[in-house]
């Protein structure tokens, strides 16, 4: 999953998201933005459970279908990446499909 994809830090993509909430009314960067703060605290902390890891993913779940777009889509793949790198169960699919 992870060729040909350019890794991004929970802070660089944080910078991206604000940047963008502030620029548009496109509702996936201000929708992913909480989700980027979860996922950052569970960056720092020692050990990440697998039901930490299925509450966050939730939080992508319960985004509405029209709101999500291309960067929301790119924010799951690095928080599912991350997921597998942890050796954690993720899911085989967007929750958008």
């Amino acid at each position: 999953m992870t060729s040909g994809m350019f890794w991004m830090t929970p802070a660089q993509l944080l910078d991206r998201f604000e940047y963008h909430a502030g620029q548009t009314s496109d509702p996936q960067f201000s929708k992913g933005i909480p989700i980027i703060h979860r996922w950052a605290m569970l960056c720092s902390t020692e050990k990440v459970s697998q039901a930490q890891f299925d509450e966050l993913i939730r939080q992508f779940e319960a985004i509405d279908r029209n709101d999500a777009g291309s960067q929301l889509y790119d924010l799951w793949k690095h928080v599912v990446v991350w997921g597998e790198r942890l050796g954690l169960a993720v899911p085989a699919r967007k929750p958008w499909a």
